[in-house]
């Protein structure tokens, strides 16, 4: 897969990471859905933010991964916070399964890429443990299995990409 999602690819991802945040936010009070952000937790907006936990750097050299991250419009991310508002990280793992975590979008930690977006690597949320060098595994407890949510088709033609 290449660096950055774009089309299809970050669609379906996107997907795959509101329909696991719908079901992790019914359990902590009532969900809606919301025009401006994905979702509303009871009064709170909810913006969610999925990613893979590693990638393919390229098709090319498949073998060589990258830590997948999340990224947000600076512009947006202000305004949720200025609207005491909610991240809902969807980390779609290695293994098939997905961890979640709900963070206030004030304590968002403040890493800039440019004027424009917040780039955030998913270690900034998660628990993890390296494996080499660069590598590293989420040790995060597992909420729901996503693979299972995707036909096997259509994962292979994401990696092929």
């Amino acid at each position: 897969m290449n660096n950055t999602y774009s089309g299809r690819r970050a669609q379906l991802v996107g997907r795959i990471g509101e329909f696991i945040a719908y079901h992790f936010l019914k359990q902590k009070g009532r969900v809606t859905y919301d025009v401006v952000c994905d979702l509303r937790l009871d009064d709170k907006r909810v913006e969610v933010k999925s990613a893979f936990e590693h990638h393919a750097v390229n098709a090319v050299r498949p073998q060589h991964q990258a830590a997948g991250s999340f990224s947000s419009k600076q512009q947006f991310h202000t305004w949720l916070c200025n609207q005491d508002g909610l991240y809902c990280f969807v980390l779609l793992k290695d293994d098939g399964y997905a961890s979640v975590k709900l963070v206030k979008a004030r304590e968002v930690p403040k890493v800039w890429k440019g004027k424009e977006r917040i780039w955030l690597s998913w270690t900034h949320f998660f628990q993890y443990e390296k494996v080499d060098n660069w590598y590293k595994r989420c040790t995060a407890p597992s909420y729901m299995e996503w693979k299972s949510l995707v036909y096997p088709e259509t994962l292979q033609r994401m990696e092929s990409e």
